[in-house]
């Protein structure tokens, strides 16, 4: 190919350029939100409970966002992609049923493997300081399966542009994050972040649920 300055002076595409703008200010949010909604979590759980629970809490999440890598990469790069191409409603619904029936049982799974091999994982990525976990782990396991399957619902919401649910959704659900981690970890110490994640994943499925059925109607 050659390189031609005259490429770059074509004038802005005012169309693309709000499209796009939509799709950046999602990425954004989700990138803002959710590193902020955790940094406060584990201040206020090392502040309230101690250092050692939150180092603790972050060794169960880097775990689970280990594992769960190659789920969100198949979402980004094939499934978020095929959402955005199709427009007749009847397949889009065959794509989510589809996608359900391929990703879930895969998530389900390796947290099983994940489950019965935690004592191993967590000596070899860590050390035997951090063998508390191991009965946390399944809390997280849990969470993380309802997460994905609430993702594979909010993923039309990104591919459709609708930026103003996403990003409301975002923020509203990362303040519910904190909000539930807060009360539950003065009740249950670390053990509530994860009883705050269950909970928080779950009415973000059936609000997604909703958004989606909307869509359709």
């Amino acid at each position: 190919a050659v390189f031609k300055i005259n490429n770059f002076n074509q004038g802005i595409d005012l169309n693309s350029f709000k499209s796009l703008s939509k799709f950046a200010a999602m990425a954004i949010t989700s990138a803002l939100v959710l590193p902020i909604s955790h940094i406060y979590i584990r201040n206020y759980l090392g502040e309230s409970v101690s250092w050692e629970a939150a180092g603790y809490w972050q060794a169960i999440w880097l775990i689970s966002a280990t594992y769960l890598m190659l789920i969100t990469l198949t979402l980004q790069t094939y499934y978020l992609p095929r959402l955005s191409e199709i427009s007749n409603k009847k397949e889009l619904v065959k794509e989510v049923v589809s996608g359900y029936k391929i990703i879930m049982p895969i998530v389900i799974f390796t947290s099983f493997i994940i489950y019965f091999l935690r004592e191993f994982i967590v000596i070899t990525l860590f050390t035997e300081s951090f063998m508390p976990i191991v009965s946390l782990l399944i809390w997280q396991l849990i969470g993380d399966i309802i997460r994905v399957s609430s993702l594979l619902l909010s993923k039309n919401v990104v591919a459709k542009a609708k930026y103003k649910i996403h990003i409301f959704s975002e923020i509203i659900f990362s303040l519910s994050f904190v909000i539930l981690s807060i009360h539950l970890i003065d009740a249950y110490g670390v053990s509530g972040i994860l009883f705050a994640y269950i909970i928080n994943y779950t009415i973000y499925f059936f609000y997604m649920l909703i958004v989606f059925k909307r869509y359709l109607n």
